[in-house]
């Protein structure tokens, strides 16, 4: 599985055999340099410190690929500081595809409102509760029909505003006059998607870091 790219970004987190730290840091890196049989990767920064770990040092990597999150362990082989302070981790011998769908999705709750094509100066407020960088899925105080195209703003970190199309529209349950919309998005630029992609990132680094992930 050739996933690897010369400054693809990644993450890494050390493993160890201690029982007492159940939260283990997650440290955001990149790839410098691709060996026949390692990699290579840029130190990690932490407040403005490096992070170096010893040789024999395990460590899980998590990266994010164009349709899914891939996830390894590894281990630290070696060290260079020409040109720059960089680790040399083993080639992983097998990689975890995270995510079978077309993009990473998780669960938020953004603040978010809907302009409706025939209604649109009269804002519907509602939140996402679920976010990819291809749709989302929003909790709203109204039905609406599949294949209608809305303005989708969302009001918080990522901020977008976008077109979307509604394909499914359900009651939530236990919930009187309470929907959830399945939307997809229409005409999102690179580089909106990736702001979506790295605020996904962002929110599992930060899970993991909690232990909830």
């Amino acid at each position: 599985m050739n996933i690897f790219k010369v400054n693809q970004k990644l993450e890494v987190q050390p493993l160890s055999s201690s029982l007492r730290t159940k939260r283990k840091p997650v440290y955001a890196t990149y790839i410098t340099e691709l060996g026949r049989d390692t990699l290579s990767i840029a130190v990690p920064i932490f407040r403005g410190r490096f992070v170096t770990f010893p040789r024999g040092q395990r460590l899980k990597a998590f990266l994010p690929g164009p349709t899914a999150l891939y996830t390894f362990t590894t281990s630290v082989v070696g060290d260079l500081n020409y040109p720059t302070p960089q680790l040399i981790i083993k080639y992983p011998t097998e990689i975890a595809r995270c995510q079978r769908r077309r993009f990473v999705r998780i669960e938020v709750l953004i603040p978010a409102s809907v302009e409706l094509p025939d209604a649109p100066d009269n804002s519907l407020l509602g939140n996402v509760v679920d976010l990819s960088a291809g749709g989302a899925k929003l909790v709203m105080n109204k039905s609406c029909s599949p294949g209608t195209v809305v303005k989708l703003t969302l009001l918080q970190e990522p901020y977008l505003e976008t077109e979307a199309q509604v394909l499914r529209v359900e009651p939530v349950a236990g919930q009187r006059s309470r929907w959830e919309w399945a939307v997809e998005f229409i005409g999102l630029t690179e580089q909106e998607r990736d702001n979506i992609i790295k605020f996904i990132f962002a929110m599992q680094r930060e899970m993991r870091r909690k232990g909830l992930l």
